[in-house]
């Protein structure tokens, strides 16, 4: 007689049931990490924005300005930045453009630094940055919301 090999149902059940605790515990580092990656992308993009706008206003020689949480289409002299995901959310005080002058600094800036943080309400984390009268970003520490 010849013996049959293979799994049998029980050995199979254990087996998903042994995956669907492993995947059950790995899931919330996943979603985690997820939110912080969407934390990481709109701040790379609003410092890219803030650099982009800082540029053509040198490369054309005319002042550019940069619309913050404006979806509104792109021109030579005037960019718009939004964040695109509707947990991250910028914080910037009153400040909600930036005009660049040709020679690159900061047209009408009263101040000696600007800062902006980008907020994810799920993670309870900030990232944040500074722009100077130079039109220089600095990153800063992390904070909390």
């Amino acid at each position: 007689m010849q013996k049959n090999r293979g799994f049998t149902l029980i050995e199979l059940m254990v087996t998903l049931a042994v995956l669907a605790i492993i995947a059950a515990l790995a899931m919330p580092s996943f979603v985690n990490t997820i939110k912080q990656r969407q934390l990481d992308t709109a701040f790379r993009e609003l410092s890219l924005a803030i650099t982009d706008a800082r540029s053509q206003a040198v490369n054309i020689r005319q002042d550019v300005e940069l619309k913050l949480n404006s979806n509104d289409a792109n021109t030579a002299t005037l960019l718009n930045w939004n964040s695109n995901i509707s947990e991250v959310s910028l914080e910037s005080g009153s400040v909600t453009n930036i005009v660049f002058e040709p020679t690159g600094g900061v047209k009408n800036f009263n101040q000696t630094t600007m800062s902006f943080s980008i907020c994810h309400a799920d993670l309870g984390i900030s990232r944040r940055l500074q722009l100077t009268r130079m039109g220089s970003i600095t990153t800063l520490a992390e904070g909390t919301c």
